[in-house]
């Protein structure tokens, strides 16, 4: 069957980077552990935002070895095609997909097209299936939209224009409040909203103070002020394309948990969400922050150009496209 050759050929090429991805993420982690005490909470967050963009390669629709071959033509226009410098530059260009195609191949001579077929066949069963659960998620967050309140409260709502001042925003975010939320929440990505749990601001409320309230709406209008609900759309479609993956499933967590994180200079043990005492407690971590010096910063960005630059690496080696000559050499 002709026809589903190409389609049995991305699937083998598919498997090879799930398996080179999930190097990379035990790599990145592993990196991140090691200089723990170097990188920031926002260079944390900056690494996994380049891990989220590496899981989007194996999809662009170009061939690499095309790319490759304009790429060396560009940056050595006079040297002649015959000269030693431009064998021994472009061999490692184009050798790292020339392997990776002559392996995929391989394999795919190995592996009946029926089996490739099956396997694609469930891998959009599981495609359909997440879509059918973000979209049921987004049906019952559109009732808890309906059923929240506008903010009543006009001490609170001093509050909030502070914190629009503090960090220059001037766009004014309407503010709500609801009993289905356990912690404050920003939502939306072009009406963004922010949402906050009446047990939070209730009068009757004493374990939450002001400048407790000052923090959380801090806390969320830095989500809003990175960007995070767009980042937070990728990262969904990443777990819908991704959903067989357990390594990309933590890498998500760890990131969402390093979002939380990176969205204020603080040093929270995690997000902003849980019970009193985890609040409480994550409150103290705030009064007992301390900024880091110029060396710390420096270091900081060292070992995340550093890491970036490795990551970037691997691009070569997780295409998924064939190239234009699939051949064995």
């Amino acid at each position: 069957m002709p026809m589903l050759e190409p389609l049995a050929g991305f699937m083998v090429r598919f498997g090879i980077c799930n398996l080179i991805l999930s190097g990379i993420i035990g790599l990145l982690f592993g990196i991140k552990w090691l200089f723990r005490g170097f990188l920031s909470n926002r260079m944390q967050y900056n690494l996994c935002l380049i891990l989220l963009g590496l899981l989007t390669v194996p999809f662009l629709p170009f061939s690499l070895n095309s790319y490759l071959s304009g790429m060396e033509q560009a940056v050595f226009p006079i040297l002649p095609s015959t000269s030693g410098i431009d064998s021994a530059v472009s061999q490692p260009l184009t050798h790292t997909t020339d392997w990776m195609n002559d392996f995929a191949l391989s394999v795919n001579d190995q592996i009946s097209p029926t089996i490739s077929l099956l396997f694609f066949g469930i891998w959009i069963l599981g495609i359909l299936f997440m879509v059918f659960l973000l979209f049921r998620s987004a049906i019952q967050l559109h009732r808890i939209e309906q059923s929240a309140l506008s903010l009543q409260n006009p001490l609170i709502y001093r509050l909030y224009e502070e914190c629009l001042h503090k960090l220059n925003i001037s766009k004014e975010i309407p503010v709500y409040s609801t009993a289905f939320f356990k912690s404050p929440m920003i939502v939306g990505f072009w009406r963004p909203r922010i949402y906050l749990p009446i047990h939070l601001i209730s009068d009757h409320n004493t374990v939450i103070r002001n400048d407790d309230i000052r923090y959380m709406l801090l806390h969320e209008l830095q989500h809003y002020k990175h960007k995070d609900s767009l980042i937070g759309c990728l990262m969904n479609l990443v777990s819908i394309v991704y959903w067989f993956h357990p390594f990309v499933w933590f890498a998500l967590k760890e990131m969402r948990n390093e979002r939380e994180l990176a969205c204020t200079s603080f040093p929270f043990t995690s997000g902003l969400g849980g019970n009193r005492k985890q609040m409480k407690r994550r409150i103290l971590n705030i009064a007992s922050y301390q900024r880091p010096d110029r060396i710390h910063r420096l270091k900081s960005t060292l070992v995340f150009t550093l890491t970036s630059v490795l990551l970037i690496g691997f691009v070569p080696f997780i295409f998924t496209t064939a190239a234009d000559d699939d051949r064995y050499q």
